[in-house]
Order: structure tokens, then C-alpha cells, then sequence
């Protein structure tokens, strides 16, 4: 619990300031309990509200972002379905578990088909506890990245790891692009 607080109070420190964010964790009592009804730029207000969530999630009694036993389809459906967002963007979704959830292989098929090419979801497992099978499956039913984070590597490893996540999350997805090449001229063409 402690590793997956720091993890997460890193992620908070390393958005740029305006991107638009959302914490959702899972505790005993709510396992979709967002910190803001819907996406907000961070800023001094944004990030210090953002702080305190984490930090009362943990004295709580909060599991890691993603439960260990079950309700992790259930977190997962509240993030990709059930928190708003403005119209238009897309969502970034970085999860962080030391756990193997039970229902692991549910969440892995929600995911399938409920991130739409408007959404990527990755995750980084931390420590020992973290399932590769589901941190990797999660991941790519996602279209974004698997990390992982040893025990042994110390909070350095851990930052690293989510400060990678928020960068490949930060890259826009393009699609429906198309190129005329019309007037275009080659001087040599490829064999």
C-alpha cells in the first residue's frame, strides 16, 4: 500500500501542469471512488485535492489502484464507461497494481471491448505481486504499454517506470490520416 501511494503521488508530480487527469482507486467500502466527477487541468488546486485523495484512499485501508481480490472489471468499467471526459478527447488510462486480481482474465476481456481507438490504457505492475500475464494482457488489450517495477529496485525504479507510462500516455494517437501525394516528384524510387 505504501509502494502504490508513493507510485501514485509520483504520477501526480510528473503531469504537466493543464493536463487534463483523474484519480480512481479502490477501497473496502467504494471501488470506483474518483476524486473528481469528471477530468480536470492540473493545477495548485487540482494537484493538492488530487494529494489529499491518495493520501485518505491509504488511511483508509485502500488496496493498490487495482484490487486483489475482486471488483477490478468493476473499476475498470467505472473508469472506461462511467467518469466523464470532454467531448473530443482521448483517455489515458495508467494503471498501477502489486496484485493478481481474481478476476483478472474478466477485466482483461471488458478491456478488449471497451477501450476504443479513443482510449489506451497501460499499466505498471509493481513488485512481486504483480502478475505478468495480466499486467502484459491488460496492457495490450489496452493498445498501451506493460512496465514493471522490482521490489529490489527501490523508489527509483518505481518513478521510472510511471514517469515512462505518463510519457507514452502524454503521445497523441492519430488515425484517419490521409496523404496526398499528388505534384509529388520522386527523384529515385526504392528497388
Amino acid at each position: 500500500l505504501v509502494r502504490a501511494q508513493a507510485v501514485v503521488h509520483t504520477f501526480i508530480r510528473s503531469l504537466p501542469v493543464g493536463a487534463r487527469f483523474n484519480l480512481a482507486g479502490f477501497d473496502k467500502a467504494n471501488p470506483v471512488a474518483p476524486c473528481f466527477p469528471q477530468s480536470v487541468p492540473l493545477g495548485k488546486e487540482s494537484f493538492d485535492a488530487a494529494c489529499a485523495h491518495v493520501d485518505a484512499l491509504a488511511a483508509a485501508g485502500g488496496s493498490s489502484i487495482l484490487p486483489a481480490a475482486t471488483g477490478v472489471t468493476d473499476l475498470l468499467r467505472g473508469v472506461l464507461e462511467d467518469l466523464k471526459r470532454e467531448e473530443g478527447t482521448q483517455l489515458r488510462v495508467v494503471a498501477i497494481t502489486d496484485r493478481h486480481p481474481a478476476d483478472g482474465d474478466g477485466a482483461i476481456r471488458f478491456v478488449t471491448g471497451a477501450c476504443s481507438s479513443d482510449c489506451r490504457l497501460s499499466v505498471v505492475g509493481i513488485g512481486w505481486g504483480a502478475a505478468p500475464q495480466f499486467v502484459e494482457g491488460l496492457s495490450k488489450a489496452g493498445h498501451g504499454a506493460a512496465a514493471f517495477a522490482a521490489e529490489r529496485g527501490g523508489a527509483a525504479a518505481l518513478e521510472r517506470s510511471v514517469v515512462e507510462q505518463i510519457e507514452e500516455g502524454l503521445l497523441p494517437h492519430v488515425r484517419d490520416v490521409q496523404v496526398d501525394w499528388e505534384g509529388f516528384c520522386a527523384l529515385r524510387a526504392a528497388p
